[in-house]
């Protein structure tokens, strides 16, 4: 007994004086869904999947989804992170873009060049920009601007017909 209380309080104190390795990431199970990042780290809630339909061709292409809003909001000011883990490779911020959509209460839209996946690093049309970066061995964090303006959100992944949606409520 003692010995045991002896090495819970040496342990204790090794972690007290240096940095204790930090928890593992908690990646998502499910390739190709996108998840906010919960306070803890880990992946909390999903982004609905809805169905887009694409319209026009070329530079007047027009992403729209039906309804006016997205079931998951957040407050402004309060944007997490989100994580997707893709099904295959090794992925660019060419590979998800976050759109801005013009919304009213039948449905949401944005004018683009580009729905879900384009080789180019470039800023497309509208597009909101954002890192793609590393997070755990198969999963990458998708790291919006630290201030997103309240409205309709849409994130495209390389499912051309489909968009993870959120909206951000003002203050």
């Amino acid at each position: 007994m003692r010995r045991a209380l002896l090495s819970l309080l040496l342990l204790a104190g090794a972690c007290a004086s240096a940095p204790c390795a930090e928890p593992p990431i908690q990646e998502p199970r499910e390739l190709d869904r996108i998840y906010a990042i919960g306070p803890d780290g880990s992946a909390t809630q999903p982004l609905p999947l809805e169905p887009v339909k694409l319209t026009g061709k070329g530079n007047g292409r027009t992403v729209n989804l039906e309804g006016g809003r997205s079931a998951l909001r957040f407050r402004e000011g309060s944007v997490p992170a989100f994580v997707v883990r893709f099904a295959v490779g090794s992925w660019s911020s060419g590979s998800v873009r976050l759109y801005l959509l013009r919304s009213d209460a039948q449905q949401r839209s944005v004018k683009t060049w580009v729905w879900a996946y384009s080789s180019a690093e470039r800023q497309e049309p509208g597009t909101v920009p954002s890192k793609l970066e590393r997070y755990g061995k198969l999963s990458y964090r998708i790291v919006p601007p630290p201030v997103l303006r309240p409205g309709e959100y849409a994130i495209g992944l390389g499912l051309g017909s489909f968009g993870f949606t959120f909206g951000i409520d003002p203050k």
